[in-house]
């Protein structure tokens, strides 16, 4: 009875090792099976996107560029977007027949520009100011404006006063448009005026200003002219540039 159950379990154990055998075997193929297929298959797809790149890459020596739309689209349709400019900037004495265009222009300003410009809040300027501007004596009194043209026409963008403080000394008072500013036209303007000063005899150029007003005086300073700064109070800081070296340096 002893040896007919040892030579059941072997018999067990022998039947159980084949069947194992069997199904690796099975699994091995099945799994080379799929591994085949996933291989086919992808190169089936590489072969259909490569037939499809090379007429589309063909077709981009043929497609003519379309230089980007200057709109900008909305649930209602499109709207232009508005020039920063149009045309040329033009930095010239003032005219009396800038009288409307200049109060026109200072009716424009922001009420920050506006107090940078006359060191005070204002409504801009009355029609006797706008009339004494534009009519300096163009020997002790100048002024300039900038003038440039936009969707409505040719507008005054930036204005530049000077006034005589002295035999020797001109005091200056410039503002940009809020639109046109940081675009160097500041710059053209005060060089247009110091140049006009040196001509007419002048040897320095001077300015006071709010002492917060960090854009006029990065302009001030950095003309590449001699200059001296100086503080009037705790508001006040007045900026006095040397005309004489800078006539001499020319």
């Amino acid at each position: 009875f002893a040896h007919q159950i040892s030579e059941y379990r072997q018999f067990q154990h022998a039947a159980v090792h084949d069947l194992l055998q069997d199904l690796d075997t099975r699994g091995l193929v099945e799994g080379i099976c799929v591994l085949q297929g996933f291989a086919d298959s992808m190169h089936s797809v590489f072969l259909t996107v490569a037939v499809l790149l090379i007429p589309a890459f063909v077709l981009t020596f043929f497609i003519k560029e379309v230089p980007l739309r200057t709109t900008v689209g909305s649930m209602q349709g499109t709207a232009e977007l508005p020039p920063r400019q149009v045309g040329t900037i033009v930095v010239r004495p003032v005219r009396p027949t800038d009288d409307v265009a200049l109060e026109r222009f200072y009716d424009r300003l922001s009420l920050q520009a506006r107090r940078t410009r006359f060191l005070a809040t204002t409504r801009g300027l009355t029609p006797t100011q706008s009339v004494s501007f534009c009519t300096p004596d163009h020997h002790h009194r100048e002024g300039f404006v900038a003038e440039a043209a936009d969707a409505s026409g040719t507008r005054i963008v930036g204005h530049l006063c000077l006034e005589p403080n002295g035999p020797r000394e001109v005091e200056v008072a410039i503002v940009v448009a809020d639109d046109y500013q940081r675009r160097g036209l500041g710059t053209r303007l005060v060089l247009a005026g110091a140049a006009w000063a040196r001509g007419e005899g002048f040897t320095s150029l001077t300015a006071t200003m709010l002492a917060a007003n960090g854009p006029i005086h990065r302009l001030l300073t950095g003309l590449g002219l001699g200059y001296r700064m100086r503080s009037v109070d705790a508001e006040l800081s007045r900026i006095e540039i040397d005309l004489a070296q800078a006539r001499l340096a020319a």
